[in-house]
Order: structure tokens, then sequence, then C-alpha cells
């Protein structure tokens, strides 16, 4: 898994950050704690949750009035270069699906990082309560609506080269604790396995979630395909509330012709069935590109408000280079 630089791969310090306001009514003993341009610009609030190397409160923005997060690091005993990847790589991703980095004030040991706020929890939360509060499984059309964000981000990921590397629920941030509300919205986050590829390369080393592994990954060469797998075994999850494959021997298994590599439960539609086996080819070169994913018939057809379609999967396209260019022309 990533390293627990900003905690985000840290279930409970996620959980906690992430989690409503009412978790803690602990105000920061002083403003003095936060360097004074932090404080120019935002109004800190509540502690919501805290991890081994940080803690994390509420804050808004003086002027706009936007409700976010501040993370409050100390680096005492971590690689700066650590630190540094995880933030660089957060303020390279634009998109509204991932958790965005917007500013960094250094103070000591200190690095204050100023994120989005996602004060519902993970999707894993979100399953547990959804199961319990609403007594079943997520319908179709809902699913759909959760699938399709989380491809959405993953796009955006691989159309500037990245590979995120531990694309799981634990990983998607809900602004609601309600995962079966209609207007819930959630956004990836995680980034301590992010690495940019060049054209071609593959990857050899062996981070992130093992339950989560593509096969490739487990033979030691791997590309951005195995996020399409994190996806497919996330919607999975989603879908049944069981993992697919029991370890490496199930995961690494040749499929049976004519047969599913997944056991099929519930009531899934054909359409469902069939995304998530795209996903979950255990030959990465026929496995889904994610645009390809995004495209799906089930993603597309099944809710009418939604906005994954081929123009906006180009749109997407068209500001990553456009972020891509900008990258290069800072590096000049």
């Amino acid at each position: 898994m990533g390293s627990d630089v900003h905690g985000f791969d840290d279930a409970t310090q996620r959980r906690c950050a992430s989690a409503p306001n009412q978790i803690s009514a602990q105000r920061p003993s002083g403003m003095r704690r936060f360097p004074k341009p932090l404080v120019e610009i935002y109004e800190v609030g509540t502690c919501i949750g805290q991890g081994t190397f940080s803690m994390v409160y509420r804050c808004v923005h003086h002027k706009t009035r936007e409700v976010r997060a501040v993370k409050r690091i100390n680096t005492s005993d971590l690689h700066p270069r650590d630190i540094a990847h995880e933030i660089a790589m957060m303020k390279i991703l634009r998109d509204s699906n991932i958790v965005h980095c917007y500013d960094v004030f250094l103070d000591a040991q200190y690095v204050n990082v100023v994120i989005d706020m996602f004060a519902g929890g993970d999707l894993v939360d979100g399953l547990h309560r959804h199961y319990k509060n609403r007594r079943g499984p997520i319908p179709g059309n809902q699913l759909a609506h959760l699938t399709r964000q989380m491809v959405a981000a993953v796009v955006h990921v691989h159309n500037l080269n990245i590979v995120h590397r531990d694309i799981k629920g634990e990983n998607f941030l809900s602004n609601t604790p309600d995962i079966g509300d209609p207007d819930c919205h959630i956004a990836l986050s995680d980034f301590g396995t992010a690495i940019r590829l060049r054209p071609d390369e593959k990857l050899t080393h062996k981070v992130g979630t093992t339950a989560f592994w593509a096969p490739e990954v487990w033979h030691g060469s791997y590309s951005h395909e195995v996020d399409i797998w994190g996806l497919g075994i996330t919607t999975y999850v989603l879908l049944t509330g069981a993992l697919p494959f029991d370890g490496e021997e199930a995961i690494c298994r040749p499929v049976e012709p004519g047969k599913r590599p997944f056991p099929v439960r519930g009531n899934a539609s054909t359409e469902c069935l069939d995304f998530i086996e795209g996903c979950l080819d255990k030959d990465p070169a026929r496995r889904w590109m994610a645009a390809s994913a995004a495209e799906h018939i089930w993603l597309t057809s099944s809710n009418p408000r939604s906005t994954t379609t081929r123009e906006t999967v180009m749109s997407r396209a068209l500001r990553a280079l456009a972020d891509r260019l900008c990258c290069c022309s800072c590096r000049n």
C-alpha cells in the first residue's frame, strides 16, 4: 500500500478524516499552531481526525467560504521525497472525481496541506451503512452512478500517463454517508503509490493491496491495466459485498471457456456483469482501457443524467493534454 504520508492509505485515519464534523468538537490549541499565511486565507476549525503522522482540521476559505480540510503532517519521521511526491500528484490531477490539493504551507517540521473535504467516509464505510440502513444491495442504477465516477477518475489519471496502483473502495471518498443517494459524489484519493509511466514502460515493484492485485502484478510486470482490474474488483464488491477471488491462486487461475472469471451473485444485469468481466479479464491485453470502460453501455444508458459520453471523455482527454503541456512548459 501507499506510504502513510497523508494517511490516505490508513483506513482508520481516512475514515476519521472524512467523517462528519460531529466526530470531534476539539478546537486547535491556538491558531499559532498554523502558519500565518494559512490563517490569512483559511479559517481553521475543529479537528476531525488524526493518524500516525498527521491531524486533520475543517477549514473555510475566508473569501469564497468554501469548506475544505487541512492536513497538518509532522514530517519528523517521514521522507521529504515521499511527501513531495504525493502532493505533486494531487496538484497535477485536476478533476471533479479526484481529491484535489489546493495549497501547501510549510511550518518548521510540519507540512499543512489543504485538500477537498469529503464528509461521508469511503465507499466501504458507505457500503456497510447501506446494508444496515437500507437493508439490501445497492440498486443497479445507483451502482452504475458510483462506478461511472470511479471510471472518470481513472480516465483522468491515465490521460496523464499516471497509474494509481491502489484502486479500491477505501480510496474513494464520498461527500455523503449515504452512497445510495442519487446525488452522491465520490473522488479518488491516496496517491502514495501513483507513478508516471513512459510509453510502453512496465513496472515490477509490487505495491498496493494484494486482494486487488491483477494477475500481472503477481507475475511482476504490469502497466495501467492494473487500475482497470482494481475498478472491476471494487465494482464487484459494491455489487455483492464480497471479493470475487480468494488469494493469488484464484486470481491467476485461467478461466474456463464460456465461464465468467468470477462467481455470479445476486440479480445484477447482464450489462453490469459484462462491464465487470471486461475489467477482470485476466489477460491485460484484452482488458478494458479506461476510455473504453467509460463508454460501456451499462454506464452510458443506465442513468438519464449520465454525462460520461464520448464527448465528455474527449473533453477530459483534451484537458489532460493541456495539463501535460503545462507541466512540460513549467519544467522548461
